[in-house]
C-alpha cells in the first residue's frame, strides 16, 4: 500500500488496516488515530511527530521503525516486534506492550506513563533519560539496557532481569523491585 492510498482510505473513514504491508513508508506528521494495524508489516516505516493514539498494533512488525516524537496514547503493542526501533522522545500513555519484542531499540527521552510492559523484551535497548511513571513492567527483560539518568516513579519492576544493565544516575521513587535480578549491574543513584 502506498502512503497516498493509506491516507486517502483513512480520510474516507477506514480504520482497519490489519495485515497490510506498509513497510518503508514515510508517514511523518500523519494522524492515524483510531486505526487497527493488527499483524501488519510496518518494517522501517517513519512516522516522526505522528498522532498514533488509540491504535492496535497487536502482532505487527515495526522493526527499525522511526516513531520519534510520536504521541502513542492508548496504543497496543501486544506481541509486536519493535526491535531496532527509534522512539526518541515518544510519549506512551496507557499503552500495552505485553510480550512485545523491543530489542536494541532507542527510547531515549521517552515518557512511559500508566503503561503495562509485562514480559516485554527490551534487551540491549537505550532508555537513558526516560521517564516511567505509574507503570507495570513486571517480568520484563531489561538485560544490557542503558537506563542512565532515567526517572522511575510509582512503578512495579518486580521480577525484571537487569543483568548487565546500566542504571547509573537514575532515580527511582516508590518503586517495587521484589525478585528483580541484578548481576553485573550498574545500580541507580537513589531508590526509595
Amino acid at each position: 500500500m502506498t502512503r497516498e492510498e493509506l491516507l486517502e482510505r483513512y480520510a474516507a473513514g477506514e480504520r482497519d488496516f490489519s495485515g497490510v504491508d506498509l513497510s518503508n513508508l514515510i508517514l511523518d506528521r500523519a494522524c492515524l488515530q483510531g486505526c487497527m494495524f493488527r499483524n501488519a508489516n510496518l518494517t522501517q516505516v517513519s512516522i516522526i511527530d505522528g498522532n498514533l493514539q488509540d491504535i492496535d498494533f497487536s502482532g505487527a512488525t515495526l522493526r527499525n521503525a522511526n516513531l520519534t516524537n510520536a504521541h502513542l496514547g492508548n496504543t497496543i503493542f501486544q506481541q509486536s516486534d519493535l526491535s531496532g526501533g527509534i522512539f526518541v522522545n515518544a510519549f506512551f500513555e496507557k499503552s500495552l506492550w505485553e510480550k512485545a519484542e523491543v530489542r536494541e531499540s532507542n527510547l531515549q527521552g521517552a515518557q512511559i506513563i500508566q503503561s503495562k510492559l509485562r514480559r516485554a523484551i527490551l534487551v540491549g535497548s537505550v532508555l537513558s533519560d526516560v521517564m516511567i511513571s505509574r507503570s507495570r513492567l513486571n517480568q520484563a527483560n531489561f538485560r544490557s539496557v542503558n537506563m542512565q539518568r532515567a526517572k522511575i516513579i510509582d512503578s512495579d519492576l518486580s521480577y525484571i532481569d537487569f543483568t548487565e544493565a546500566n542504571l547509573g544516575e537514575s532515580i527511582w521513587e516508590d518503586v517495587i523491585t521484589s525478585h528483580a535480578i541484578y548481576s553485573d549491574t550498574v545500580m541507580p543513584q537513589a531508590i526509595s
